[in-house]
């Protein structure tokens, strides 16, 4: 044929003039293209290895690069040698590259084409021998040796040594802030190693301008401001720091004895001084330790110790054990390891005992309805008996469970209610201590009041006097005193004659009164100074009660005492009863007035609290009687007005 004819790869010859010749593929192009898709396959399954090897490979290279290193440092150290030169590349090459497969590199035949006649030569028949490839590793690459602890950089020199941005300018005013703390946050800024000089020069730029620390470091001396320490000396002069106070001991005892633990909150979790979630009773044991140490040597001698072990719950007493507690410190430390699981124990004893206790009550009063009080009486002591020794306490009538001022006394039956039964409608007769209130006989005539309708006193309105106004008791025992020589007048009300006047001389005697000790030498002054102020005002209508004496060992007027007696009581008393109930001695006649009258314009009636008669003396807690108004609550007249609305008949 003239044209010449392309064999291609799968021995098809396409010819120029669209004939297609189909021939057979020899041998030898089978066994070619069988033996490429063998080494083909082989390749790809030799990659990842390739890959795994080569990672393997490089950590081994630098751990022996690390290692060499290390050794070369310890060389180095130690002796003068020369370190030998890094092993190369191509070292490093050759001792690894036996590690790795060959790469195979195949080369195929080129696609036939017109132009190439040489390609219409046949293939051989044997194919081409495959190359091995020679492996290159990549070159090593050195990382620096970290260390696990950095050390911080400070970028920061001397002159850029600044205060923290919190510091701020010192006024020394003293209102609000802390004197003694801003020196303290102005050095926590500087280098531990700075100087006098530089601290100096931060000191005053950190005073405020115009202020009062400002002038007054202007005016320091030439030798203040040389060192730091004397700086500070002056500072502290000027600013000093606050002294630590201690609470007196008798308000930290009540406290103390107030630190109760509650039965109810045995075992549970409470909020501390902190806020953190802590069991109640270790809660108990750090309130009583911070109180504690403000006592005077932390109560070393543990003098407080039943006081303070009394604020314990008797089922929590007995899961501490005292052996070898002898101080304070083992002692808290031993309540706070108590478990929680025995105390949850003790409290499920303690339902235990109370659900029995109830039963055999409810069963005793079942069985004996019309049980006599002599008899509900030894059932109760032998039933608490019964209990205090199955909770561990030895005499239950005298182990109360909270600190007490005093026993409270036993109820005694009495006699001629032995026999009769208990009465549910109302309480039995109670048989009075040596301490309750008994009153004393009064031998005062008890005077007939007189109607409203038939009583008169002076209308301070119109100036008429309608109706007549008879002589009570009072104005009888006021008209027989020396200091009233006029009859016929009514009770005084006034000790100016003027309104204005008697307020601002009852507040003169309740600031400056005249006072006298209950002593010997008080009694003989007041003696002398009543006589000369008798003397200088015997009419009463004129007399300067500014000067008045009053009597030695009583209260200042105007201070809601007594005005019979002049004692001043907690709660207050009045009455001729409750005076001679407490022992009162009754001061002169004109005195009382003058208590009397004074009450009556600081505490006029309606706006004071009304007074109560003692039955036994009992000191109350004292209360702020103008602190705490709230304008919002409704306010209610008094229908029983203080001491002093009458004087004593």
């Amino acid at each position: 044929m003239a044209a010449a004819l392309c064999i291609g790869f799968h021995g098809s010859i396409k010819a120029p003039l669209g004939i297609t010749c189909c021939l057979r593929p020899s041998s030898a192009q089978i066994r070619f293209k069988n033996s490429y898709s063998a080494v083909k396959k082989q390749v790809n399954v030799s990659r990842a290895d390739r890959e795994f090897r080569y990672q393997r490979d490089q950590q081994v290279l630098e751990q022996a690069r690390n290692r060499e290193i290390a050794a070369r440092a310890r060389t180095a150290r130690h002796s003068s040698r020369t370190i030998s030169p890094e092993p190369s590349a191509a070292t490093l090459s050759n001792s690894t590259s036996e590690s790795h497969l060959p790469e195979t590199s195949v080369s195929f035949p080129s696609t036939p084409t017109l132009s190439t006649p040489s390609d219409l030569t046949p293939s051989p028949e044997t194919p081409p021998a495959l190359l091995p490839a020679v492996f290159t590793p990549r070159p090593p690459q050195r990382k620096p040796a970290q260390n696990p602890h950095p050390i911080p950089k400070n970028n920061l020199s001397d002159d850029d040594m600044v205060a923290p941005k919190t510091t701020e300018l010192f006024r020394g005013n003293g209102t609000a802030e802390k004197a003694h703390t801003w020196p303290r946050t102005l050095e926590g800024g500087w280098k531990y190693d700075a100087d006098d000089k530089e601290k100096l020069y931060r000191f005053e730029k950190g005073l405020h301008p115009g202020g009062q620390a400002e002038e007054w470091f202007s005016g320091l001396g030439a030798a203040e401001k040389q060192t730091w320490v004397a700086l500070m000396i002056s500072f502290e002069k000027k600013w000093p720091k606050p002294k630590t106070t201690r609470r007196a001991q008798d308000i930290v005892i009540p406290e103390l004895a107030h630190n109760c633990l509650d039965r109810g909150a045995l075992g549970k979790y409470v909020a501390d001084e902190d806020g953190t979630k802590v069991l109640s009773h270790v809660a108990w044991a750090e309130v009583t330790r911070k109180l504690l140490d403000e006592l005077p040597g932390g109560d070393a001698s543990m003098m407080l110790k039943s006081s303070i072990r009394a604020t314990l719950p008797v089922e929590f007493r007995r899961l501490i054990i005292d052996t070898g507690l002898d101080t304070w410190e083992k002692y808290l430390k031993a309540v706070e390891d108590i478990g929680i699981d025995h105390i949850t124990d003790e409290v499920e004893l303690r339902v235990e005992r109370h659900n029995t206790m109830d039963q055999e009550i409810f069963a005793w009063h079942a069985a004996n309805p019309n049980a006599s009080p002599a008899q509900h009486q030894a059932f109760f002591e032998t039933f608490a008996n019964k209990l205090a020794l199955d909770m561990g306490i030895a005499n239950p009538f005298q182990s109360p469970s909270r600190i007490s001022v005093s026993a409270s006394p036993r109820y005694v039956v009495p006699a001629a209610r032995q026999s009769q039964p208990v009465a549910t409608a109302t309480r039995p007769a109670y048989t009075p201590g040596a301490h309750a209130y008994q009153p004393t006989p009064s031998t005062a005539v008890n005077t007939p009041r007189v109607p409203w309708a038939n009583r008169t006193s002076p209308d301070v309105f119109a100036g008429s006097t309608a109706r007549p106004s008879l002589p009570n008791a009072f104005t009888k025992s006021l008209l027989s005193t020396p200091g009233s020589p006029s009859t016929g007048r009514s009770r005084p009300t006034t000790l100016s004659g003027n309104p204005a006047g008697d307020v601002d001389l009852a507040r003169h005697l309740t600031q400056q009164p005249r006072m006298y000790p209950s002593d010997a030498a008080g009694l003989q002054c007041y003696t002398v100074d009543m006589a000369s102020w008798v003397a200088q005002n015997g009419n009463p209508s004129s007399a300067d009660y500014s000067t008045f004496p009053f009597t030695p060992g009583t209260a200042a007027p105007g201070s809601r005492e007594c005005f019979r007696c002049g004692v001043l009581t907690n709660p207050p008393h009045f009455g001729t009863r409750s005076c001679e109930a407490l022992n009162g001695v009754a001061v002169p006649q004109r005195e009382q007035n003058v208590r009397s009258i004074i009450g009556n314009i600081l505490y006029p009636q309606g706006q004071r609290t009304p007074g109560a008669r003692i039955a036994q003396i009992h000191e109350a807690p004292s209360y702020d009687l103008f602190g705490g108004f709230d304008p919002d609550q409704p306010l209610f007249e008094e229908e029983e007005s203080e001491n002093g609305e009458e004087p004593a008949k």
